[in-house]
């Protein structure tokens, strides 16, 4: 019997930073104003965030009904991941757009838990791969350490030249061990993508050995 587990993971927002120094400007990619830049000397740094995959944008990237994946003015999701039982993966795609005046590197992915069960968040195991197949993985780890802090992509960032864009895959799996005590349970987070003005990277050293998919 699958467990009955309801997953929403939301794209939500951009971390900028210019070399060593973080913007506090935050981009909340979802929400209805045009999202916020930052300014440098050169010229601006901003990228924009949607959903892939033909799903509709805006909207959370991972939910378990159509209704929990509606956008801001009500237009269902198109993609529901539904029940998610142990030993799943489940992934959808994110596209970053560089609409700024400034070369960028994406060197980093972190989340927030937005809502639901900090339990579940926990056990969840989180790959981000440049392609569809999961073959090509650029940060990993469990969930719980997104949440902590920023993890830095293994290749040492990607390079998003202005008006350019790039698909990222993320890969959400339950564990198959898991047990009956994460039945019934829903959370909801929020993932933020960190960039830095090309030149200024120099993220730490990241995991060693990336997860296996199935």
């Amino acid at each position: 019997m699958r467990m009955q587990l309801w997953l929403a993971i939301v794209a939500a927002g951009v971390l900028l930073t210019a070399g060593h120094g973080e913007s506090k400007h935050s981009l909340v990619i979802w929400d209805r104003t045009p999202p916020r830049t930052s300014t440098f000397s050169a010229g601006t740094l901003a990228l924009a965030i949607e959903r892939g995959g033909g799903d509709t944008s805006p909207g959370p990237l991972f939910y378990g009904t159509p209704l929990e994946g509606q956008t801001p003015d009500g237009r269902p999701g198109l993609l529901p991941a539904g029940l998610l039982a142990p030993g799943d993966a489940i992934h959808r795609s994110l596209v970053v757009r560089n609409t700024g005046t400034l070369d960028a590197v994406i060197t980093g992915i972190s989340a927030e838990l937005t809502g639901g069960s900090r339990m579940l968040a926990d056990r969840l195991q989180v790959l981000v791969t440049a392609d569809p197949a999961g073959a090509q993985p650029v940060v990993w780890g469990p969930l719980s350490e997104f949440l902590r802090q920023t993890q830095f992509l293994a290749t040492g960032g990607i390079e998003l030249k202005q008006g350019s864009d790039i698909t990222l895959y993320i890969w959400v799996t339950l564990p198959l061990e898991a047990g009956n005590e994460y039945q019934a349970l829903r959370s909801v987070v929020s993932f933020s993508i960190r960039a830095e003005q090309r030149g200024n990277n120099n993220p730490p050293p990241p995991p060693v050995k990336p997860p296996q998919l199935g």
